[in-house]
């Protein structure tokens, strides 16, 4: 059973602006000349209409798109080992899976909290913004790319998990401790190198920010 780590909290509402016009009539005096009328102001361009929510399978990959601001948890239970997730355009939301599944997508999201239970191949992460991501069974492999904000949080059996980032920042991977005391160590995931020539070819390590 996975358990969400994070209480999503309540979203704060939206006010909506509005506005008034007022016409006043004077008296005109004697000659003098019409006042030139105000320009009309440009109208407001009317949002469009969110995208519908969708959960849903479609092949062998589920999708959940478009979940915005929801307080309540959103739950995949029926998902099989066979069968991927799709988790895009989400904001503010979280996001639980329950049963093992191949692997999981997650893309273009923002202030997302996702529970999975575990993965067969492992997860994705494109383009996110603000997102935790807590595994409490298996996950062999984490893939980040073009993503700033990304706290892992990964269970004792996913110690292993081999974890591969590009073009993003702002990462730390959280594990508990050997021993039962249930301490968890946080670790920045470096972003920071540093590269010369030796021997003819290109030598890199990570900064010394990083060194404990």
């Amino acid at each position: 059973m996975c358990r969400l780590f994070v209480a999503f909290g309540a979203v704060p509402g939206f006010n909506m602006n509005g506005f008034f016009s007022f016409h006043g009539k004077g008296a005109k005096a004697k000659g003098a000349p019409s006042p030139t009328p105000a320009a009309s102001a440009p109208s407001a361009k009317t949002a469009p209409p969110p995208a519908a929510e969708l959960l849903e399978l479609q092949g062998d990959t589920w999708r959940v798109w478009n979940f915005v601001d929801k307080k309540d948890i959103v739950k995949l239970s029926e998902a099989t080992m066979r069968q991927k997730v799709q988790i895009r355009d989400c904001k503010k939301v979280a996001i639980q899976i329950d049963s093992k599944v191949n692997s999981v997508i997650i893309d273009n999201c923002e202030e997302l909290r996702l529970c999975v239970s575990s993965l067969i191949s492992g997860a994705e992460f494109v383009n996110c913004r603000k997102v935790k991501f807590q595994v409490t069974g298996v996950c062999p492999s984490i893939a980040i790319d073009k993503c700033s904000g990304v706290d892992l949080f990964l269970s004792k059996d996913s110690k292993e998990t081999e974890i591969t980032t590009s073009k993003s920042g702002e990462m730390n991977v959280n594990f508990p401790k050997d021993g039962a005391d249930g301490d968890w160590v946080e670790l920045p995931i470096p972003e920071q190198f540093h590269h010369r020539i030796k021997d003819g070819s290109l030598d890199t390590r990570v900064s010394e920010l990083y060194s404990r």
